[in-house]
């Protein structure tokens, strides 16, 4: 298989257009009430009726689980053994223990059995991660919830568009959240969304909103400059650049408690409005994608594709498939690095090296593991084309017959 090395496809991305750019240049010197018609668009397209605006969707969720404590004494939060990074640094930074729950046979949804045996009297919340942009199972979850009488927190970060039984993802349960970054369908460069209808917790996060800092001039100029670079330098034929820029770091998710919460600048807000415009049109190019790698990848027996609970309503932030080991992986993706894909989310949540994250009562997360071994998710960016989807194709089909020649299978 000949790769183009002069073309290097960018982890995550989406296209900004220079009429958003220009705009949001021209919004922040002269616009007013940008903020308030940026929550008139949100509101109308989720139904929703109350959102707010925050530097990252890691902040989101922090805000979120500040403001439920407020008033309450419980102290745990059940999560998924196997998601971003950003969920548990959310949850150390608001002050909450996590119990993980493994997920049920080779999916991403949790094993309900064990979710259900794992609330007790200290059980705040559960959290509902739709992962990549998958379709859920949410209505069980939220019945849970309901009848448990826990918080039920949808994180829609990765799912910002997806509709679940005609409802959006995040606007679902108790409250929800969507994030802006740099490689999400609406990027506002650094940005997180809030929504919800209980009206209760929307004051309480009104609370915690109006005692963060105004945004700076230099947080407002980087929102622009950062847009200016991934504009020029995300063609793939120019990504290489971005590697020398160390603000960039498109596709890098860690671990890290320590960061700053904050408000969306001003130049954020003005660019989100206007991506939003766009997002059903994002969303249906992933798809085309992501069908296309189901095409040609479902049918062969080495590989299990995921596409969610309902696959006809997920939206593919990337395209997700299980091959037969961790060995096969490693090397597909050591070979997929060469047209610049690389590996999401390294490990589960149970690696992270901080003891009193944990609650002492969690169940061992066997079934994360095993898909965290085998995963592999496929870009469906916008910077995508079909020559890539046959090349990526390609790669992955000749590595795993050199596995078989190997291995003696043939």
């Amino acid at each position: 298989m000949q790769i183009n090395l002069l073309r290097k496809l960018p982890p995550a991305g989406v296209r900004i257009r220079w009429q958003e750019i220009i705009y949001t240049i021209f919004g922040y010197i002269f616009l007013q009430n940008h903020k308030q018609k940026l929550t008139n668009d949100v509101k109308k397209y989720f139904n929703v009726k109350y959102c707010f605006f925050v530097n990252s969707g890691r902040s989101a969720l922090a805000l979120i689980l500040l403001s439920l404590m407020k008033k309450d004494k419980r102290r745990e939060l059940i999560m998924p053994g196997y998601t971003c990074f950003s969920v548990p640094a959310s949850i150390k930074r608001a002050g909450l223990k996590i119990r993980l729950i493994d997920f049920s046979n080779d999916s991403f949804e949790y094993n309900f059995k064990l979710l259900e045996k794992a609330i007790n009297p200290e059980t705040l919340a559960v959290i509902l991660v739709y992962p990549f942009g998958l379709s859920v199972n949410v209505t069980r979850i939220k019945r849970l919830a309901e009848t448990r009488n826990i918080y039920f927190i949808e994180d829609a970060a990765q799912a910002m568009g997806l509709k679940v039984n005609n409802q959006y993802a995040g606007c679902i349960g108790d409250v929800g959240f969507f994030s802006l970054g740099k490689g999400k369908p609406v990027t506002s460069i650094k940005g997180g969304i809030i929504v919800t209808n209980n009206e209760t917790i929307a004051e309480n996060i009104d609370r915690e909103i109006e005692i963060l800092k105004r945004p700076s001039f230099l947080e407002n100029l980087y929102i622009i400059m950062v847009a200016l670079f991934m504009k020029i330098f995300i063609n793939p034929y120019l990504y290489w650049v971005l590697d020398f820029v160390w603000f960039i770091k498109l596709g890098e998710t860690v671990y890290n408690p320590r960061f700053k919460i904050g408000l969306m600048p001003k130049a954020a807000v003005i660019l989100a409005k206007m991506m939003l415009k766009r997002l059903d049109e994002v969303n249906r190019e992933r798809t085309i994608k992501a069908n296309n790698f189901s095409k040609r990848l479902s049918q062969i027996s080495e590989i299990k594709t995921i596409q969610g609970y309902k696959s006809q309503d997920s939206l593919f932030l990337r395209f997700p498939v299980l091959v037969g080991s961790s060995e096969l992986r490693l090397e597909i993706y050591k070979r997929l690095s060469k047209m610049g894909i690389s590996m999401m989310y390294s490990g589960t949540i149970e690696t992270i090296n901080e003891p009193d994250l944990f609650s002492e009562k969690n169940f061992p997360c066997l079934r994360a593991n095993k898909v965290a071994e085998r995963l592999l998710t496929l870009p469906t960016h916008d910077y995508v084309n079909d020559d890539d989807i046959k090349s990526i194709v390609s790669i992955i089909l000749e590595t795993i017959s050199g596995f078989k020649r190997r291995d003696g299978q043939n």
